[in-house]
């Protein structure tokens, strides 16, 4: 099973300011980070160690601790890219010429099997023990994917699509625990997204229920 699908796009980007050096070792960082990411969604983070990454990456372990200075400070970095580059790419499907619905069927299957659900193994483990991507997730995610998805609403409320009487705070949380569900199913929603009729019938149970409303 896939632990974290990450663009690898993403990663760390050259910027035209950067000298040589520092333009390789942004390449080094990255590289580094895809060939962890491609072992976590092999065996799982608790299962990976800094020698397999190593190896992997094709670096001496030297590197990997000049870089990133120990397993849990490379796992930190990976978090901050994942968490970084979720919001990117929500940010880039509300921008998008998709009507309402369609952005928020692609917003719903993309966090179904997103660490944006701050769950699993990988997040909680860092999430206890570290304050620092704690307090990362608090100011530079939570807060401003929150009002990300609020500007959202108002741009389905403004369309016709939401009930404008609607807080955005009960759509928030209505769709967060919807997609709690779904995380608790990640197994059978990985089937069901496969199954594009499948997926649409559960994206329309979203929508609309299942009581028919009275004519």
């Amino acid at each position: 099973m896939n632990y974290y699908i990450l663009n690898s796009t993403y990663f760390g980007k050259e910027s035209a300011s950067m000298n040589g050096h520092q333009k390789r070792a942004i390449k080094i960082e990255n590289h580094i980070k895809r060939s962890a990411l491609e072992l976590i969604n092999i065996h799982g983070p608790a299962k990976v160690s800094i020698d397999e990454i190593a190896r992997h990456a094709n670096v001496s372990k030297v590197t990997i601790y000049k870089y990133f200075n120990s397993k849990d400070g490379l796992y930190n970095e990976i978090i901050k890219m994942i968490l970084d580059e979720n919001m990117e790419s929500t940010q880039t499907i509300i921008n998008s010429d998709l009507t309402f619905l369609e952005k928020l069927k692609y917003i719903i299957a993309t966090k179904s099997n997103s660490v944006n659900y701050m769950g699993g193994e990988f997040l909680q483990e860092f999430i206890r023990n570290d304050r620092e991507i704690e307090e990362y997730i608090k100011t530079n995610y939570e807060n401003k994917f929150t009002e990300l998805m609020f500007n959202f609403f108002e741009q389905g409320k403004y369309n016709g699509y939401i009930d404008d009487s609607l807080s955005n705070d009960i759509i928030y949380t209505y769709i967060k625990i919807f997609r709690s569900g779904l995380k608790e199913r990640a197994s059978e929603l990985e089937l069901t997204i496969a199954d594009n009729n499948s997926f649409e019938t559960l994206i329309n149970l979203f929508f609309y229920g299942l009581i028919m409303r009275p004519e």
